[in-house]
């Protein structure tokens, strides 16, 4: 099994609090080659935010800077190293947020979309929209949908695993993979930053704190059995991460 990484735009905003200031993050999405079929995760940030933000994220554009320069929309990037999105498998959308499922739109509308119920659940709740700032218009293509409950095994092989990562949305999940012998994890929005993992700070904002330290406190278990951790929107680890056409490889990045 194979993982590619692409960086599909930026968000500038103040993180880690505004005492901090704003600090500019990349906006991940993954590619998994498995025997079975491959698995596009989360689909960064959707065209349209080029040259109407406020028509895809509202008013929160107001307190972000986004990014996309040409080429670096998930079609694009899947494009450039030769797979057609039609060849997808499975997507899965870690959460729907505007920055992981603003590209679902560029993937037809026949491959599944693998989510947490209660996310899918959330992200169809008119109170719960308005309360965790999603788009419909982002996950709301006429695409075959497997909700799952709590973890799923993908391929029933252990191989890639969705663990139930909430707090920074209802049905936020992280995966776990098992990448060169051993097992990575993709943090998502479970975790932004390498070091929040050990000081359990959260960003400003989110769907329930308490929620979100159990579900860092899971990951740092992970963590200290011995994955390797891929955080959320970390630009330091980021830079060190190889992007496609090169495969992540864990002894060269861990």
């Amino acid at each position: 099994m194979k993982l590619y990484a692409f960086t599909c735009g930026s968000v500038t905003a103040a993180f880690r609090g505004e005492e901090h200031g704003e600090v500019r993050v990349p906006v991940p999405s993954y590619l998994i080659e498995h025997e079975q079929g491959r698995v596009l995760v989360d689909t960064g940030l959707h065209p349209g935010v080029r040259d109407d933000p406020h028509a895809r994220i509202g008013w929160v554009a107001d307190r972000m800077r986004l990014e996309l320069p040409a080429g670096e929309d998930i079609a694009s990037r899947l494009s450039a190293i030769g797979v057609e999105p039609g060849s997808l498998r499975y997507l899965v959308n870690t959460h729907l947020h505007f920055d992981h499922a603003g590209g679902n739109e560029l993937i037809p509308d026949e491959i599944e979309l693998v989510v947490q119920a209660r996310e899918w659940k959330a992200g169809h709740d008119e109170r719960e929209i308005e309360a965790n700032v999603y788009n419909p218009l982002d996950y709301g293509q006429p695409r075959p949908v497997l909700a799952v409950k709590g973890q799923h095994d993908l391929f029933g092989d252990g191989t890639v695993v969705l663990l139930p990562t909430p707090g920074h949305t209802p049905g936020h999940q992280s995966i776990r993979l098992r990448l060169d012998g051993a097992d990575a994890v993709i943090c998502a929005d479970a975790c932004y930053f390498s070091d929040w993992m050990d000081s359990e700070e959260t960003p400003p904002y989110g769907f329930d704190k308490r929620q979100e330290v159990e579900s860092v406190r899971r990951l740092r278990a992970l963590r200290d059995a011995g994955a390797w951790m891929i955080y959320g929107h970390d630009a330091d680890q980021w830079a060190a991460v190889p992007q496609a056409p090169r495969a992540v490889v864990m002894p060269a990045v861990a």
